[in-house]
């Protein structure tokens, strides 16, 4: 928290001699928080925090254990219990994001998990939560192995479709394609795109993408100085600072021929990066699947019949890149 405090502290000065708003977000496991998180919520103009649960207590714990060293010879505070009590606080004073990280072995935790959440007050508070159930992935070409925990698109479309129905009267829910609920066009999907983008590691290396901090050989740069104000990068030579400029999904093989793509635009750019198939693959099957759903709910109406688009509707032209018979947008 030393270095939140720091960095939110200069960032706010550099925004006031600037002329410019400032606002925060946060994304947090919940289990390292100041004592007062109201009073930390306003001094740093934080709007929205995320807190991450992957299950119950059980599978939570289970998945988000602490380092062994930590409270060694003592009984360890569940970290489920941390995060549940301090979004009992959080959301008395600003919105929280539920991310419920979903997977083939936790799965039958979600419904339950939205009772347990009903019931501590969540979706009546002062700032109803929100529930944004997010599925098991590899993020990363090194975490592959993930794959044999991940659920079938099937399978997490139909969980989605019945937190849905849960929260029909009760409470909110964000997908992560669509947070708005309803498929808008789109300029961009990525922060990463953005010509000042800049994720700073705790390794000292500074990053385009937030999901590849830790990955050094993926770096843009590294801090040049301890200052916090203006954060100055020295820039590498042999990094991937010029494909993250030159991206643009239009210029896809596949992407270009997309009827997606204004709604997609791509989808990740870093698993264009990494040229992954199988994600990228998963994001066109999505929009196949849940288009017009989503439009229909954007006109508040309800598909009796269920949707389904092939590639024929999605490719102009009637066919994918014959690169990949199987494409995103």
């Amino acid at each position: 928290m030393r270095l939140t405090r720091s960095a939110s502290r200069a960032l706010q000065a550099l925004c006031g001699e600037l002329g410019v708003a400032y606002r925060a977000s946060v994304i947090s496991n919940g289990t390292c928080w100041p004592d007062d998180p109201a009073a930390f919520v306003r001094e740093h103009h934080i709007q929205q925090v995320q807190i991450s649960f992957d299950g119950l207590r059980t599978n939570h714990d289970r998945r988000r254990h602490y380092r062994k060293a930590y409270r060694s010879g003592k009984v360890r505070p569940s970290s489920f219990d941390r995060a549940a009590a301090l979004v009992d606080r959080l959301v008395q004073v600003t919105r929280v994001d539920l991310r419920f990280n979903i997977d083939a072995k936790n799965a039958e935790d979600m419904c339950p998990f939205l009772a347990f959440a009903k019931a501590r007050g969540w979706f009546s508070a002062p700032y109803p939560a929100i529930f944004q159930p997010a599925r098991l992935a590899s993020y990363s070409e090194h975490s592959a192995f993930m794959r044999e925990s991940e659920l079938a698109l099937a399978d997490y479309d139909r969980l989605r479709a019945e937190a849905r129905a849960w929260l029909a009267s009760i409470g909110g829910m964000e997908e992560a394609e669509t947070p708005s609920g309803y498929p808008s066009p789109k300029r961009s999907v990525c922060a990463a795109l953005a010509d000042a983008s800049i994720v700073v590691g705790g390794d000292g290396l500074a990053y385009r993408c937030g999901l590849q901090v830790g990955e050094a050989g993926r770096a843009i740069g590294v801090i040049a100085t301890p200052s916090l104000s203006g954060i100055p990068i020295q820039r590498e030579a042999d990094n991937d600072d010029t494909w993250w400029k030159a991206f643009d999904p239009c210029e896809q093989a596949t992407c270009r021929q997309c009827s997606f793509l204004p709604i997609c635009w791509g989808g990740c750019p870093k698993k264009h990066l990494e040229q992954d198939r199988h994600a990228l693959d998963e994001q066109g099957d999505y929009w196949r699947q849940n288009l017009a759903r989503l439009i229909a709910n954007g006109a508040h109406e309800t598909l009796t019949t269920p949707i389904v688009y092939d590639e024929a509707d999605q490719f102009r032209g009637g066919h994918a890149d014959p690169a990949s018979t199987r494409a995103s947008g």
